[in-house]
């Protein structure tokens, strides 16, 4: 993959892996904070790709992570 095709994914999917790195959280917080939200990952057709999330999907969810943090 290129340098644009990782920019790309980024800029419009995410992994619990991903949000941990930017938003600091632990993996198991992450997970279970999604959980708890009812964000469901990426299923084009149906098809589990395995952890992926949409970027858009995941906003409301980091901006808890974040706003967890000052507490």
């Amino acid at each position: 993959m290129s340098r644009d095709d990782i920019a790309a994914f980024e800029a419009n999917y995410t992994t619990p892996s991903m949000l941990s790195a930017e938003t600091g959280a632990h993996l198991n917080t992450i997970r279970a904070v999604l959980q708890s939200e009812g964000v469901q990952p990426f299923r084009p057709n149906g098809l589990d790709v395995g952890p992926v999330y949409l970027r858009n999907a995941v906003e409301p969810v980091v901006a808890l992570l974040k706003s967890q943090e000052g507490k």
